[in-house]
């Protein structure tokens, strides 16, 4: 996590203030909780998020990610920075699965033209932007490692400095110019939908909507940018409250991540107004 930790201890805590309303007498014989994301059904209102360096935790990398999601009906969201290929997990993948695809914008936006295009061409469905980033957080624990493993993207770049922790290397391409007006070029470059990962408060989400996004995800990077950053799951209601006002709440999806560990932590997101939730580090 970032700093103190505190956002990244807060995305658990805040859900656990949260308390249910149990409804009694009602028949749950058969249960269904199939949804559908952005038109494309999941067994499930969860979806595999986005995480670098799969094979730090398996070395099937993500890979074995791919065959997961397949297997249990719900959607992968690739990840620029993964220990596999774009191609690897495209390759994994089954006929009729759904992948979506999450962009770190370079500031060299030919390479980023290149690679949304082959993510299209490959078949994901959706374009994931990762806006909480434009800096890195200060990840204290890293930088106490010195980075040895590498995004498959960066493999024989030299230019990278491994001296200052795992994300700092991974990210020193990061644009951190990227704003509301780069929204334009990507719908010029892609007919995928576009959904901005890292949303944090109802302002930006109702901006998001406007501006003619699918969707947003509400999370704070795992609690990994800025430290001090409130939970997904608090910041929820707002959103909904927001939306509703200015009448888009059926023009935009909302997503939550960060702090998910149990389906009462789905529940609570769903009833809160939620689409779906994504989970990063359980799946690890």
């Amino acid at each position: 996590g970032a700093d103190d930790e505190f956002t990244l201890r807060e995305n658990r805590a805040a859900f656990q203030r949260l308390w249910l309303r149990p409804r009694v007498m009602v028949n749950v014989a058969n249960i269904d909780m199939t949804c559908s994301v952005l038109g494309h059904k999941s067994s499930l209102p969860i979806y595999i998020t986005a995480t670098a360096l799969g094979k730090l935790a398996d070395p099937e990398g993500e890979c074995a990610l791919t065959r997961a999601a397949h297997a249990q009906g719900i959607i992968q969201m690739c990840p620029t920075l993964g220990s596999c290929s774009l191609d690897e997990m495209m390759a994994a993948k089954q006929p009729g699965q759904t992948q979506f695809f999450q962009l770190y914008v370079n500031s060299n936006r030919k390479l980023t033209e290149e690679i949304v295009k082959k993510a299209e061409k490959g078949g994901c469905k959706a374009l994931c932007i990762t806006v909480d980033a434009p800096q890195l957080g200060r990840r204290e624990k890293d930088m106490r490692n010195k980075a040895t493993a590498e995004a498959n993207l960066q493999k024989g770049d030299g230019s990278v400095n491994r001296s200052a922790g795992v994300a700092r290397a991974l990210s020193s391409f990061i644009d951190p110019a990227l704003c509301w007006d780069d929204l334009a070029w990507f719908k010029s470059i892609t007919r995928m939908p576009l959904v901005l990962k890292g949303v944090q408060c109802a302002e930006d989400a109702v901006m998001a909507a406007h501006y003619g996004c699918a969707a947003v995800i509400l999370s704070n990077h795992g609690g990994r940018q800025l430290d001090c950053a409130r939970s997904g799951i608090e910041i929820l209601p707002e959103v909904m409250a927001a939306l509703r006002a200015h009448g888009l709440e059926n023009k935009i999806e909302v997503w939550v991540d960060g702090g998910v560990r149990r389906g009462t932590d789905i529940l609570k997101a769903v009833a809160l107004g939620a689409k779906c939730v994504g989970v990063g580090r359980p799946f690890l």
